[in-house]
């Protein structure tokens, strides 16, 4: 199921793009069915968590997990860490073509990445979350 949100912003997509960004709100849909969809500036979340930085100005809401289309390519955020860091980044060498920061997976094409490397980081991502 696609949230109304989630489905204006990938109407908004390049045609292009719009099938791979398709394909990966499916995966993560599908190892997150029941956590709630939105969207906050213009990237879909799954998911929902306030934080409070050290002042007022750094306080609100966030996604666990989201995804977002660009010019260049799609970016896949992740979250949620463990003992060892944040999960992008400890996968980092199983990915495939992709650029990886802290908790963002960035890729010119799902064709690069490695699909069922990203779905272990999702469920893992769950894992935390629901855990805590």
């Amino acid at each position: 199921m696609i949230s109304p949100a989630h489905q204006t912003i990938i109407d908004k997509i390049d045609p292009e793009k719009r099938q791979e960004i398709q394909q990966l709100h499916d995966l993560i849909t599908s190892v997150v069915p029941d956590w709630e969809q939105w969207e906050t500036k213009g990237i879909m979340g799954w998911g929902r968590y306030s934080y409070q930085g050290s002042s007022k100005a750094c306080s609100g809401e966030w996604f666990h997990i989201g995804l977002s289309a660009n010019k260049t390519g799609l970016s896949v955020y992740i979250i949620p860490s463990d003992e060892n860091g944040m999960l992008p980044e400890q996968a980092k060498d199983k990915l495939g073509v992709a650029s990886i920061g802290k908790s963002c997976i960035r890729t010119k094409s799902i064709t690069k990445l490695n699909l069922p490397e990203l779905e272990i980081l999702l469920h893992r991502a769950r894992a935390l979350v629901e855990n805590t």
